[in-house]
């Protein structure tokens, strides 16, 4: 898909603005998902703080739900599917990402020197999430089943993600009493 689109960009201390930038193109094992909805996680902060550690600007939005509509060969995934884009951008190498814990992955393809999201769109974020359209690894875009609301659907990586493991780890069963305390 050729065009532009609009992006969301933190620009300073308490300062955003919407963007115009190429529409990033897919290759490899790579799609492009039109973003339906971008759940807010901790973008908050870097909105507070303004640009990171020597003048970075945070990438605003790393996670959220859309629609398949662009893949550069068959890689897993097919336009029109409705798909959870996961975030961190994981190597998808590493002993961690093969055991499935890309959470913990030591070399995020973030990092110009990994191959991955940078390879893909040519610059290390190719948008962030709060855009009208991502990228996103194949791999990284489990299918949302049709009967699910893309709100519901877009609860699946920070929104459940987090706690659904801690209640694991911790081994509760539906018999336990829990207090939950914090905002998130």
């Amino acid at each position: 898909m050729q065009g532009t689109m609009k992006k969301a960009v933190i620009t300073g201390k308490q300062q955003a603005k919407l963007v115009e930038m190429a529409i990033p193109q897919p290759v490899d094992d790579w799609a492009l998902v039109e973003m339906k909805v971008i759940p807010m996680c901790t973008e908050y902060k870097a909105w507070l703080n303004g640009p990171g550690e020597r003048g970075v600007i945070p990438a605003l939005g790393h996670e959220g739900v859309g629609e398949v509509v662009e893949v550069a060969h068959p890689c897993g995934v097919e336009v029109g599917d409705r798909v959870v884009l996961m975030g961190a951008g994981p190597c998808g190498r590493c002993a961690y990402c093969r055991a499935g814990w890309f959470l913990q992955c030591a070399t995020p393809s973030h990092k110009a020197h990994i191959p991955g999201r940078a390879s893909a769109a040519g610059a290390p974020e190719p948008t962030g999430a709060y855009a009208q359209y991502r990228l996103g690894a194949a791999w990284l875009l489990p299918k949302i089943p049709g009967d699910l609301s893309w709100e519901h659907a877009s609860l699946a990586w920070c929104g459940l993600g987090p706690t659904f493991g801690a209640a694991q780890t911790l081994g509760l069963s539906a018999l336990d009493t829990v207090l939950i305390t914090g905002a998130g």
